[in-house]
């Protein structure tokens, strides 16, 4: 899992955190979709956030280097 808060990096740390901003109309039905199929919203964004990258089929490549940056400078 992505975890910039936490690592910056490709790991397992603990999920960062995310706002979703939506019109009150918008945040009613999501809440009453939620609801009536029994998911929790946060669960719900997270799988269509992972749905759309793979579909998109969008990754993340793990820094080759620890420590080191694009400009080869070591410690």
């Amino acid at each position: 899992m992505w975890d910039t808060m936490k690592t910056g990096r490709l790991g397992n740390a603990s999920p960062a955190k995310i706002s979703v901003l939506l019109t009150a109309d918008e945040a009613v039905r999501f809440e009453a979709y939620c609801e009536k199929r029994g998911h929790k919203k946060s669960t719900l964004i997270a799988r269509l956030i992972r749905e759309h990258l793979d579909r998109e089929q969008f990754a993340m490549q793990a820094e080759l280097f620890c420590g080191e940056r694009a400009t080869g400078k070591g410690p």
